[in-house]
């Protein structure tokens, strides 16, 4: 698939209108982080349908380079939502600016989305080859680019029939190890227009995805196929995936502000709704605590996404509702001698720093704190055990901060004693 893809890059290095932040970096993930931002433009070909994807980067900027102090970058790739007249990337400059701020190179290319026909299909395939140019990018010495992106730390993010189109790309290129899709519509048509400019996709590639990943849904409405994500969100075969509901959000809330005649143009085909300033910068702080804790390991993000803090968003109202999966998967214990052997699969997530074994003898109480810790090992030999005695466990990963994450299902054995053990002769064999 990669050689297929043959990507001329024609350079124009510009700085944007750099954006400097304050030096501090700031709590909340919904503010600007610390980064001055740049942009330069690329055209990027794509041989196996004969696309040429007109591309801006965004990227922490130093003078008229990209800045090595963070370098290299996590990058990410967003892929906007269906719009098949003007500029698609005007009504996304804030969303991969505020990115680019907090320490991203982001990659914002624009789509000829058609009238008519399957505009996903095309879609994946332009955003596979944005991640192959990206790739050659960081091992061209000629390239502003070189060594200043992370390959091993791809994530995709988009909006409407973009989130759709991020979500298939994870499910098909395992390089993507974060994906967050800002109110996914797409899968099995938008319920606006005639059957010619639905797209279609089958839910298949949802159940390979393996990269954490984020489903951000507003209210049902026209452009969003009743709610899709929900299905969405049910076939992701990720071990982390999340899925919060903006309150009274609206399909249409997540495009810039400064773009207001395609946003005003957006509510009214969509059904209604009208911009709202916290509803963005929530989606926003949303989606780089994201990117922060998957692909940058930072375990304070935790309280943006599974703790205090985001409770209380549901608490205040600013979420109607917010569904997640974290447990540990393929938990089992097995009866060995003086022990209880417990085996589970190792998380590929590198935040994932150990776990937390909690064991009883009553099924469903677990005091804490945890029995045993271990680090980021696939199973634990449990010696602390009587004989004879049924043992209940549960497992509970942990970021390098100690936040836990769901618990598995309940496994439970009981050990053996050595002293039955049955011994085996060998015959003594002469000759």
């Amino acid at each position: 698939m990669r050689r297929a893809l043959n990507l001329l890059a024609c350079l124009g290095l510009g700085i944007f209108g750099a954006l400097r932040i304050s030096q501090a970096q700031p709590i909340d993930p919904g503010q600007n982080g610390i980064f001055t931002v740049a942009e330069t433009s690329v055209t990027i070909s794509n041989a196996s349908n004969g696309h040429s994807i007109a591309t801006k980067i965004y990227f922490p900027a130093s003078g008229n380079n990209i800045d090595p102090s963070g370098a290299p970058y996590p990058t990410l790739v967003f892929s906007h939502g269906f719009i098949p007249i003007g500029s698609p990337t005007d009504s996304y400059t804030g969303n991969v600016m505020h990115l680019a701020s907090w320490g991203y190179i982001v990659a914002l290319p624009s789509f000829g989305d058609a009238l008519s026909g399957d505009n996903l299909t095309p879609r994946i395939s332009d955003v596979r080859a944005v991640l192959v140019y990206l790739e050659s990018a960081n091992a061209n010495s000629a390239s502003p680019f070189y060594q200043r992106i992370d390959t091993t730390r791809f994530g995709i993010i988009g909006h409407s029939l973009g989130g759709m189109s991020s979500l298939d790309v994870a499910g098909q290129d395992p390089r993507v190890k974060a994906v967050v899709a800002l109110d996914p519509a797409g899968a099995s048509g938008m319920s606006f227009g005639s059957a010619s400019v639905q797209a279609t996709a089958t839910y298949t590639d949802l159940t390979t995805i393996t990269g954490a990943t984020l489903i951000v849904g507003a209210a049902s409405s026209l452009c969003n196929n009743n709610a899709e994500y929900n299905a969405m969100y049910t076939d992701v075969g990720a071990e982390h995936k999340a899925k919060p509901v903006v309150a009274n959000g609206s399909h249409c809330d997540f495009l810039d502000p400064s773009d207001t005649t395609y946003r005003n143009l957006c509510y009214s085909f969509c059904g209604g709704g009208s911009f709202n300033a916290d509803r963005l910068t929530l989606a926003k702080k949303l989606s780089v605590a994201w990117f922060n804790y998957y692909l940058k390991e930072q375990s304070s993000q935790f309280t943006y996404l599974y703790g205090t803090n985001i409770n209380q968003d549901l608490q205040a109202g600013k979420l109607s509702n917010h569904t997640f999966q974290t447990m540990p998967r393929g938990f089992t214990a097995s009866a060995g001698f003086n022990a209880v052997n417990l085996s589970w699969q190792l998380s590929s997530y590198a935040v994932i720093q150990g776990y937390n074994l909690y064991r009883s003898t009553t099924s469903g109480n677990y005091p804490a704190p945890p029995s045993t810790q271990v680090g980021r090992q696939a199973n634990h030999a449990d010696s602390g055990v009587a004989p004879g005695t049924r043992y209940f466990y549960i497992l509970q990963s942990r970021d390098a901060s100690g936040n836990e994450h769901q618990s598995s299902l309940e496994a439970s054995a009981i050990p053996l004693n050595s002293a039955d053990a049955i011994p085996c002769y060998l015959p003594y064999i002469t000759k």
